[in-house]
């Protein structure tokens, strides 16, 4: 590396590295890691999902499953997976669009304390739907 790239290298990775990390990255030939700036368009665009295993369902949640479920929550979790007492296992979202072989259900009444009437016949009719 010569002065010139050495300076314009530093200069535009002041933060991250100081010269001697930077030559010795030259030496190995490894690559700089570079931050990279998020636009506000991509930050409100990116909403967090929560994403959930349970038996052959993958479930999606705008909020984490509490660690403790209020009585509906465990009526939606039997009618999913009659057959386990277990809770619904938190996966990233890689391991959600790799799962094959699921069924894919998003509740975003996770949210709320609890349901009225429509909002349960709702939920009811797309968990009976999502089963074909």
């Amino acid at each position: 590396m010569n002065d010139a790239t050495k300076s314009s290298t530093a200069d535009s990775s002041a933060q991250l590295w100081n010269n001697s990390q930077l030559e010795a990255l030259a030496a190995l030939n490894l690559p700089q890691w570079h931050k990279t700036a998020v636009t506000t368009a991509e930050a409100s665009a990116g909403e967090t999902t929560y994403f959930y295993k349970l038996q052959d369902w993958i479930l999606s949640c705008p909020v984490p499953i509490p660690v403790t479920v209020q009585s509906w929550h465990r009526d939606v979790f039997r009618t999913l997976a009659p057959d386990s007492q277990q809770r619904p296992t938190e996966i990233s979202a890689s391991i959600a669009e790799r799962t094959e072989g699921v069924k894919f259900l998003e509740l975003p009444e996770l949210t709320m304390p609890e349901l009225d009437a429509a909002q349960k016949r709702d939920l009811w009719l797309r968990i009976c739907n999502s089963d074909d």
